[in-house]
């Protein structure tokens, strides 16, 4: 027979006693929870008004995208207008991307002008130059003394710059088979960077099949999360903060703070085949010496399909050797065998790594903290094109005074503190330079900057002095 035990007032006390103590622990943690979001919320809701006050230059951090499917790496949109610092002399500048995305301060029409000769200037940061001002990088100062300091024989020439900031070799292939050729060019200079192999490797954007053809490997969209934090001044402002405490950190303790995470981060994301790539970096003939590395297999299969269309539609093909860090020794072997590949190729090459090695000028031709170059070596490298191409152009050249005069003149247009950065060898400020010749040459190559001044369309100034760091986030 079944015996039901009736609980007694005490153990149904301690029973209803246990009971309102747990719903008083939800009750509080569940208010605590609550309180702690709230609190978060409004901490960083008051975070991002407050940057949106006075940080109104990550707006232009904001604004930058991705072109998925394409080159998978940030560009510019259509007249984009930024301000940023000089690395060494401080003063504040602006930077606008024309209706081509192209840095330039200037915008080209799709058909040629009569008796115009086009040239399509391929290439990554040295290219683009965006740590100094537009008029101080090579491919305008190329271009002025292209149209001034040669002899008239009815031939105008017009340089378009396809260089954006760590682009390599597949992505300069990608910019130049979907955009550059619909501007008909008729030259087509790659400045090609001894990074460009590394930085092809762990794009991967392309990569080869087990017959050895292309593999465009698309890009996915960011998900909503990444998505809805690249809108926030937030996110840009702690990942320059971050990017200060890794230089503190570095600079005090000669190793980097977040080595560990970037390597887990690295061997995540990019797999076995891209650290297997990194490792081999430790003997860096294993990139480069032998034909059957991968990055150079990659390397041949592009170019390859490069040199073919251009040859197809008969235009001519340059390769600028854009020398990278000219105390590398590792450097002359990694050029000898750039320029032995493109030789193979019939390409010709403008071999500019000798040149930069032994330069023994007034001043140096990078920025002290940087390696690209400075406005001294975009000078340096403008003459020394000039007067390559105008051998294989044909083109006579006034004079190595002529010049001289022609380089001052065309700086005196554009009064700058970076002007300081020109030694005499390019810029005599004796040389007279008439108000019309000033104004002729302002308008032909910063017409988009001085059309913003005066319509008062300019942004405030910014605090960031570089952006490389989030430029691919």
């Amino acid at each position: 027979m079944l015996k039901f035990h009736r609980k007694t007032r005490a153990q149904k006390k301690d029973s209803s006693s246990k009971k309102n103590i747990f719903r008083r622990m939800l009750k509080s943690g569940t208010l605590l929870l609550a309180s702690t979001i709230i609190t978060t919320a409004l901490l960083f809701g008051g975070m991002e008004i407050a940057l949106r006050q006075i940080r109104p230059d990550i707006q232009n951090l904001v604004d930058r995208h991705y072109h998925y499917e394409k080159s998978r790496i940030f560009r510019n949109g259509a007249y984009t207008i930024s301000k940023n610092i000089h690395l060494e002399n401080k003063t504040e500048y602006i930077s606008i991307h024309n209706g081509l995305t192209l840095r330039q301060h200037r915008d080209f029409t799709l058909s040629k002008g009569e008796n115009t000769m086009r040239i399509a200037a391929m290439g990554d940061s040295f290219l683009e130059n965006i740590r100094m001002e537009v008029q101080y990088g090579v491919s305008e100062v190329l271009d002025y003394l292209l149209n001034y300091a040669t002899i008239p024989n009815g031939r105008k020439f017009e340089i378009l710059n396809y260089g954006i900031e760590n682009y390599a070799t597949e992505q300069i292939y990608l910019f130049y088979r979907d955009e550059a050729r619909a501007m008909d060019p008729d030259i087509i200079i790659y400045f090609y960077c001894q990074n460009d192999l590394e930085d092809m490797m762990i794009n991967k954007l392309l990569t080869l099949d087990k017959k050895g053809n292309l593999v465009h490997c698309p890009s996915k969209e960011r998900g909503f999360v990444k998505t809805q934090l690249s809108k926030l001044y937030t996110t840009y402002y702690v990942l320059e903060a971050m990017k200060k405490l890794q230089a503190f950190w570095n600079t005090k303790y000669g190793t980097s703070f977040f080595d560990y995470y970037k390597k887990w981060d690295y061997e995540k994301v990019e797999g076995e085949r891209v650290q297997h790539y990194k490792e081999s970096r430790k003997d860096k003939s294993k990139i480069i010496d032998h034909r059957n590395s991968d990055a150079v297999k990659l390397f041949t299969v592009i170019m390859d399909k490069m040199i073919a269309q251009i040859k197809a539609d008969g235009d001519k093909f340059y390769v600028v050797t854009t020398p990278y860090a000219v105390d590398d020794r590792y450097g002359d072997e990694h050029n000898a065998f750039i320029r032995q590949f493109f030789e193979e190729w019939g390409v010709q090459v403008i071999d500019l790594w000798p040149i930069f090695r032994d330069y023994k000028g007034p001043r140096k031709l990078r920025f002290a903290n940087d390696d690209h170059w400075n406005e001294e070596g975009n000078a340096f490298a403008s003459e020394y094109l000039l007067k390559y191409l105008s051998n294989e152009l044909g083109i006579e050249i006034f004079g190595q005074e002529n010049i001289h005069k022609k380089l001052s003149q065309y700086y005196k247009a554009f009064p700058s503190n970076s002007l300081k950065e020109v030694s005499l060898k390019f810029f005599d400020p004796n040389i007279d330079c008439s108000e019309e010749l000033k104004r002729e040459i302002r308008e032909r190559y910063i017409p988009l900057q001085l059309k913003y001044e005066k319509e008062g369309k300019l942004p405030a100034p910014p605090t960031i002095k570089n952006y490389d760091y989030i430029r691919h986030w």
